[in-house]
C-alpha cells in the first residue's frame, strides 16, 4: 500500500470500523467483461473511499514504467464514480492525496470524511501506525503463531500476498522464516515412527543373511555382464541392487539415461540409439534412402538434423513435423521449387499484362524494337515516333505515362516534315501558319472550318490530340489511355 492508503487504513482501524480493502466489482460492457477496484469499502455505511495520489493529477508520473496517460486515468476515475453512484447506489468519497504528508492527508480526511466520529481520533497514533512497515507487521504476527490466512484478515490483505511478502522477507534475511507452528512440526517429523521401529527390528532377523546371499548372486550376474566385450554403455553410479535406478551413458551418442541393472541386462542397448534406428527405418519406408538422420532422437519436441542426399542440404525439423510433410519431404527443395514457380508465375503474369497494353503504347508513339519482354524492371529498346530515335527504358516507366522524355534530345523536324505530318493526321482541315522550331515551341495554326487561328505546341497537336479551342472538337483517342 502507498502511504496515504496506510494512513486511511490506520484511521479506520483505530475507529474499529469493519472495512474491505481493494473492493472489486465486476461488470459486463458491450459484451466484454471488466471490473472496477475501489480502495476501501465501508459496508455498514454503504461508503466507497478512493485515495488518489499524484498520478491522478499530474501527467507523466509513472511514464518511465509504462503507466497510463493522465487523460486515461482521469477518464477511468470519472467512470468509477459514476458506476458507484448510479449502478451500485453507494456513497463515493475521493480523497486528494497528491502530497504524501500526514498533515495534508489529515486535512483532507477531516474535510471529506465527516461521517465518522473524528473528534476522538489520536492523530499521532494514526501517523505512527501508517509509518509502520506492513512486512514487519506480517513477520511479527507470523512469529506469534498466526497463520497466513489470519494475518491477511488482520491486515486486510490477501493470504497469497502474505505468503509472497514473508518469503521475500526470509530471502532478504529479515527473519529465519520459522514460526512456532513450523518448529513444532519439524520436531514431530524427527520422532521415530512405528514403521521405522519395525524396519530396525527386521534388520536383526535371520532372513537378512538369505537376502544378502541372493543379492550377491544378482551382483555376480551384473558383474559378469560388464565383462562382455563391445558393450557401448558405461555406468556412472555405484551398484546397489538390481532394482535401484542408476545413471548410464552411451559411448556412441554420449547421451545419459537412467534405468535399473535388470532393465539394462534385458535390453542391452541405449534407448536413444534404439529409438533413432527405429525412426530411420520409418523414414526409409516412406522416402527411401534419400534422408539420413545425423543427430540423436531425444523427444518429439527436439529437432533432428536431417541430410537430404538429392540436394545435399542439411535442415532441422522434429520427427513429427517431418513425417507430416508431403512427397517431397525436404523443406529446402520445397522452398526452392516454390520460389522458382513463384518467380516464373510473376514473370508470366507481367508479360501478359505488358503485351495486352503494348498496342496502346504503340498508339501513344512508343514501339518495342527487337527482342522480347524480359521483365517490368528490365530496360527495353523503344522507338519514339516523335523523334524517330531508339532509347532504352523499362516497360513499367512507359506504362506509367512517361511521355516525350527520351534519354537523348528528340531529333528536330524540318518545317516541311511537320507540315506533312499535320496533313497526314488531319488532311486539309488545319493549316500551319508559322515555321516549326521544336516539339514544344508553339506554332500558329488555323482551323479552316471555322477560320480560328491559335497557337499550339507541335507535340500537343500531333501526340496530345489538341485541336481548335473554338470548335471544341478534341481529338478522340482510340487507345483508351
Amino acid at each position: 500500500m502507498s502511504y496515504p492508503e496506510r494512513y486511511v487504513s490506520a484511521l479506520l482501524t483505530q475507529l474499529k470500523i469493519s472495512f474491505r480493502r481493494e473492493y472489486t466489482v465486476r461488470f459486463q460492457k458491450e459484451g466484454k467483461n471488466g471490473h472496477y477496484k475501489y480502495d476501501f469499502y465501508d459496508e455498514e455505511r454503504n461508503l466507497l473511499i478512493e485515495v488518489h495520489g499524484l498520478q491522478h493529477f499530474v501527467p507523466g508520473v509513472f511514464s518511465r514504467v509504462g503507466g497510463s496517460p493522465l487523460e486515461v486515468i482521469q477518464q477511468r476515475d470519472r467512470e468509477k464514480e459514476q458506476f458507484a453512484r448510479e449502478v451500485l447506489r453507494l456513497q463515493y468519497v475521493n480523497l486528494d492525496c497528491r502530497e504524501s504528508e500526514a498533515e495534508w492527508i489529515r486535512t483532507e480526511v477531516i474535510k471529506k470524511l465527516d461521517c465518522y466520529p473524528l473528534e476522538k481520533i489520536n492523530w499521532e497514533q494514526v501517523r505512527q501506525d501508517a509509518n509502520a512497515s506492513l512486512i514487519l507487521q506480517m513477520v511479527e504476527l507470523y512469529q506469534q503463531g498466526c497463520t497466513q490466512k489470519e494475518i491477511g484478515e488482520i491486515l486486510h490483505v490477501h493470504s497469497a500476498t502474505v505468503c509472497q511478502k514473508l518469503k521475500k522477507a526470509a530471502e532478504d534475511g529479515v527473519f529465519d522464516g520459522k514460526s512456532p507452528r513450523k518448529i513444532q512440526a519439524e520436531k514431530k517429523r524427527k520422532l521415530p515412527t512405528e514403521k521405522g521401529r519395525q524396519g530396525e527390528a527386521a534388520k536383526s532377523q535371520p532372513g537378512k543373511r538369505r537376502a544378502t546371499k541372493e543379492l550377491t548372486k544378482e551382483q555376480k550376474a551384473y558383474e559378469e555382464y560388464w565383462k562382455q566385450e563391445g558393450i557401448p554403455i558405461e555406468v556412472l553410479d555405484p551398484y546397489v541392487n538390481t532394482r535401484t535406478v542408476l545413471r548410464f551413458r552411451c559411448r556412441q551418442c554420449r547421451q545419459e539415461f537412467k534405468g535399473s541393472p535388470n532393465w539394462l541386462m534385458k535390453n542391452k542397448a541405449c534407448p536413444y540409439c534404439k529409438k533413432t534406428r527405429e525412426i530411420q527405418k520409418r523414414i526409409a519406408e516412406k522416402y527411401g534412402d534419400q534422408f539420413q538422420i545425423q543427430s540423436i532422437y531425444v523427444d518429439c519436441k527436439t529437432p533432428l538434423v536431417m541430410y537430404h542426399q538429392v540436394c545435399e542440404e542439411k535442415f532441422q525439423m522434429t520427427y513429427t513435423d517431418f513425417m507430416k510433410r508431403g512427397k517431397q519431404g525436404c523443406p529446402v527443395c520445397g522452398k526452392r521449387s516454390r520460389g522458382i514457380h513463384s518467380a516464373k508465375t510473376r514473370r508470366e503474369r507481367s508479360a501478359a499484362v505488358f503485351y495486352e497494353v503494348l498496342p496502346q503504347l504503340e498508339a501513344r508513339g512508343y514501339t518495342l524494337e527487337g527482342g522480347k519482354f524480359t521483365g517490368m524492371g528490365e530496360p527495353h529498346p523503344f522507338r519514339c515516333h516523335h523523334c524517330g530515335e531508339i532509347w532504352r527504358t523499362t516497360p513499367s516507366a512507359v506504362m506509367k505515362g512517361r511521355n516525350h522524355i527520351c534519354i537523348s534530345h528528340c531529333k528536330k523536324k524540318t518545317p516541311e516534315e511537320f507540315r506533312n505530318q499535320v496533313k497526314s493526321l488531319v488532311g486539309e482541315e488545319y493549316t500551319v501558319l508559322s515555321d516549326y522550331q521544336n516539339a514544344f515551341t508553339p506554332v500558329k495554326m488555323r482551323h479552316n472550318v471555322c477560320g480560328r487561328e491559335y497557337p499550339v505546341a507541335p507535340a500537343k497537336f500531333t501526340s496530345g490530340g489538341r485541336r481548335c479551342p473554338a470548335c471544341r472538337t478534341k481529338f478522340k483517342r482510340t487507345d483508351g489511355i
